[in-house]
């Protein structure tokens, strides 16, 4: 190993990160309430919107629906091709392996079925 490489930094070594808490919606500025909400339900960290995200659910047509608080799912948060889209953006721009990718897309499908 040369001077100054560390381990995680051999050539041909994978140094995306497996860790969810590196995709927390808080390292962004930019990032929307929705999807920050979104983020935070998929991460199962404490909420950064008011009202957070108490479950998903999808009609037939593949829209997706929040409920929050209460009892019914009233809030649009656009289709289920969308929120993948979104997901996997953000993923790659936090540098993350694709098994942690593909699990947050599992729990997402998981409400879909």
């Amino acid at each position: 190993m040369a001077i100054g490489q560390t381990a995680a930094s051999r050539p041909g070594e994978d140094v995306r990160t497996r860790n969810p808490q590196d995709l927390r919606p808080s390292r962004a500025s930019g990032c929307s309430p929705k999807f920050c909400a979104l983020m935070c339900w998929l991460l199962d960290v404490e909420p950064m919107t008011t009202p957070a995200i108490v479950d998903l659910c999808v009609t037939q047509d593949c829209v997706w629906l929040a409920t929050t608080e209460d009892p019914f799912f009233n809030h649009l948060l656009g289709s289920l091709d969308d929120a993948e889209r979104n997901v996997r953006a953000w993923a790659e721009t936090c540098n993350a392996h694709p098994e942690l990718t593909e699990n947050l897309l599992s729990k997402l499908r998981k409400h879909a079925a």
